[in-house]
C-alpha cells in the first residue's frame, strides 16, 4: 500500500523531442522574441549537429544567451544560458559564426547531418545558411570551418561542465 506509486504506463517518444526541440531552434521567429543582431548579416543564432553512429547531437546557441545541447538518444542540457561560462563561449561561437557566415550556403530545408559529419547553420534574418564537412577534418583542422568547431565543442564543454557541476550539488545533497 505504501512504497513507491507506480507510474503511468507513457513511453517517451525521445526521438520525436528531439525532432520538436531542433524544429523550435530551426523556426524561431527571431522578431517575436526580440533576439539582438550579431554582426552581419543580422545573425540572431548559430547551431552545430554532429551525426555519431549512435545519436545526433544538435548545440543552439541564441543571441539573447539561451543555449542548449541535446540528442536523438535523450541526452539534454537545456537552460546552460543561465549560466555565465556558457553564456561567454556560446557569445564567442556567435561572433565567430557571423564572421564566416560567407563561408556557408544559403539553405531552405535542413536536414541532420550524416553519420561522422558535422553541420554549422547560421540562423539569420534573411534565412539559413549551412556549411558542412566532415568531423575528422574538422578535428584536423582540414577545413575552413575547423574554427567554428572548435568554438562549439567550447560551448558543449561549458555546459557540460555546468551539468557535472549541478549533479554534483545534488548528489550532496541528497547525503
Amino acid at each position: 500500500m505504501f512504497g513507491r506509486r507506480k507510474r503511468p504506463n507513457s513511453v517517451v517518444d525521445v526521438a520525436a523531442m528531439y525532432r520538436d526541440l531542433r524544429d523550435l531552434a530551426l523556426t524561431v521567429d527571431p522578431a517575436q522574441y526580440e533576439l539582438p543582431e550579431v554582426g552581419t548579416p543580422r545573425l540572431y543564432g548559430a547551431v552545430m549537429e554532429l551525426g555519431w553512429e549512435e545519436a545526433t547531437a544538435t548545440v543552439v546557441g541564441l543571441s539573447d544567451g539561451t543555449t542548449s545541447l541535446y540528442a536523438t538518444s535523450g541526452f539534454g542540457i537545456i537552460g546552460g544560458g543561465a549560466h555565465l561560462s556558457v553564456r561567454e563561449a556560446s557569445a564567442a561561437w556567435l561572433v565567430l559564426m557571423s564572421e564566416m557566415v560567407d563561408e556557408l550556403q544559403p539553405a531552405a530545408d535542413v536536414e541532420p547531418p550524416a553519420t561522422s559529419d558535422v553541420q554549422f547553420i547560421a540562423l539569420t534574418y534573411h534565412g539559413h545558411r549551412v556549411g558542412q564537412a566532415s568531423e575528422l577534418s574538422l578535428q584536423r583542422a582540414h577545413s575552413e570551418l575547423s574554427p567554428l568547431y572548435v568554438a562549439g565543442q567550447r560551448v558543449i564543454t561549458e555546459l557540460r561542465l555546468v551539468d557535472e557541476e549541478m549533479r554534483s550539488a545534488k548528489g550532496r545533497r541528497r547525503r
